[in-house]
């Protein structure tokens, strides 16, 4: 008998999943989300991921401005680390500091395919193949 509640239990749950699902209409979000982190850089699925338990707090548009905001925010962390190197190597203008920035290479995107199973569904795999943890961080942490 405790096994029969305990299975009603699995299926109440999984029914309201469901219901939660059709009547916020969140299938459409998946599907879109899915295609956000296809086309952008690892360090902005990476934010997205970090960000992602937020979400259920705030309306899309407001999950899609925090997630904005955190990625200028990293942004301009970065270009501040650069300005306090060219301080501390003696550069004091604004341009002698752009020129002295070494080219920014192109963001770093998942090649086309990656994490698709062969029916075209996610395997939740997102390693880039050749490069280990730390350069992948690495990686990230220049964007």
């Amino acid at each position: 008998m405790q096994k029969l509640h305990t299975y009603n239990a699995t299926l109440d749950g999984r029914q309201w999943r469901h219901e939660l699902v059709v009547a916020r209409d969140l299938l459409d979000d998946v599907h879109e989300q899915i295609e956000i982190e296809r086309i952008a850089p690892v360090a902005e699925v990476a934010a997205r991921a970090r960000l992602r338990p937020l979400a259920r707090f705030h309306s899309a548009a407001q999950h899609e401005e925090l997630v904005q905001s955190v990625l200028k925010q990293q942004g301009m962390a970065l270009d501040l680390r650069h300005l306090q190197a060219a301080a501390a190597k003696g550069i004091t203008s604004l341009r002698e500091a752009e020129a002295s920035r070494p080219p920014r290479p192109p963001p770093a995107r998942l090649p086309a395919g990656l994490g698709k199973g062969s029916q075209g569904k996610g395997t939740g795999h997102r390693k880039v193949a050749g490069a280990s943890r730390t350069a992948r961080r690495a990686a990230a942490a220049e964007d």
